[in-house]
């Protein structure tokens, strides 16, 4: 990269500069006419709930996964609160998750009636710190969420080591990872259960909130289905309502569910976004390793082997004074975003967890000094080259 000629491509003379975190007008953009397509199909086929956009979604994104099945919901957080009943995690147990994550995944535990257990995180990875794992693990425990977080996998060969030693149920949170690798094989199914948010922001994201599952256990994607759907029956689930060549569906309910189903305009949207994401998470790991070789070596990064496949859902640094030049950044035009600030054990809604300042010393660290650089497909190179020689400038 020339770091010496820097300018955008994306203004005019006269307008100022601004880069966003991530770009969803320039994304449709450039695949208008074939969403366009796909939301009209489904306009004209007056089918709004459920049906066939949906299964084939499900059966796409299972195969994208490596899974036998996979199960749309209305959100990450559903997929997560879903599946914690699902694998019958209820009142009384004991969850083991992160504290450096979004509340989706703690508050899921909370309801189903589980205690949240937190573990730190690794220093160089972010991820879970699986050496403290077994020390967390008691006779309530029942489940362990790792959250692979910013796009890179958690540690799941010692998870899964860990996991069947004390025959616990894995449920991996990969709301922020959908596409990454351990050993070639992908997030969702190198647990139980794998849990995606599809909502805008994210790698594959809808025009809304959604979210799926994925598991090669038949019994957790039906029981997902039919939580999902109200508690009707699988048949109800197979989107055959109505009047069909055996007569009217018999309406038949096995459970008090949830109203927690995948759009079908949502998914529509999704079957197309999905064909091209393997050439998006190209994209973002190409403009990865341009942050990782040319942004300041004064600058800490996530450090992982290369048996894991990095996504970047977000780029990660660690400075300080970070409020400082996240202030002198976006004076340039420039977006950055903080998350986790502070871990969940220090949110004034787990106080009653009765967990201190102090309790988990690398979260809390790393959350002091985090900042999150824009990392999308269509985030040009001469915009990239900018966002590294104003952040460079402000490193000493």
């Amino acid at each position: 990269m020339n770091l010496n000629f820097i300018y955008s491509t994306n203004i005019r003379k006269g307008e100022k500069l601004f880069i966003p975190m991530n770009d969803l007008v320039s994304e449709y953009k450039r695949n208008k006419n074939k969403i366009n397509k796909a939301i009209f199909k489904v306009i004209n086929s007056g089918n709004f709930t459920l049906g066939e956009e949906v299964e084939l979604f499900e059966k796409e994104f299972a195969n994208f996964c490596g899974c036998k099945y996979a199960a749309g919901v209305g959100s990450g957080t559903s997929a997560l609160h879903l599946s914690l009943i699902a694998c019958g995690i209820g009142q009384g147990d004991e969850v083991i998750t992160v504290p450096n994550t979004d509340i989706p995944t703690a508050m899921s535990i909370s309801h189903v009636g589980a205690k949240i257990i937190f573990v730190d995180v690794d220093y160089d990875t972010f991820n879970i710190d699986t050496s403290q794992l077994e020390q967390k693990i008691t006779k309530f425990t029942k489940a362990i969420i790792p959250v692979h977080i910013f796009g890179l996998p958690a540690d799941m060969t010692e998870i899964n080591r860990i996991a069947k030693k004390y025959n616990l149920k894995i449920i991996e949170d990969a709301a922020l990872a959908t596409g990454a690798e351990v050993n070639g094989i992908k997030v969702g199914s190198l647990g139980d259960v794998g849990c995606f948010s599809l909502a805008p922001n994210k790698i594959l994201g809808a025009y809304g909130d959604a979210g799926i599952i994925t598991t090669n256990k038949k019994y957790i994607a039906n029981k997902i289905k039919i939580s999902s759907n109200y508690g009707h029956s699988l048949k109800m689930n197979e989107r055959k309502y109505g009047v069909g060549k055996k007569g009217i569906t018999k309406w038949e309910l096995l459970e008090e569910g949830y109203n927690e189903r995948l759009d079908t305009l949502q998914a529509s949207i999704l079957r197309v976004k999905l064909s091209m994401l393997k050439l998006n998470i190209k994209k973002r790991i190409d403009l990865a390793n341009n942050y990782t070789k040319y942004l300041s070596q004064k600058i800490k990064k996530q450090k992982y082997s290369n048996n894991f496949k990095h996504v970047y859902r977000a780029y990660p640094c660690f400075v300080k004074k970070k409020n400082y030049i996240s202030k002198k950044l976006s004076e340039k035009g420039i977006s950055t975003n903080s998350y986790y600030t502070p871990p969940l054990h220090l949110q004034p809604v787990y106080k009653r967890l009765g967990l201190k300042k102090g309790s988990f010393p690398v979260s809390e660290e790393l959350s002091k000094e985090l900042i999150c650089l824009p990392i999308y497909p269509s985030l040009s190179k001469l915009n990239q080259e900018y966002i590294i020689n104003n952040f460079n400038k402000l490193i000493t």
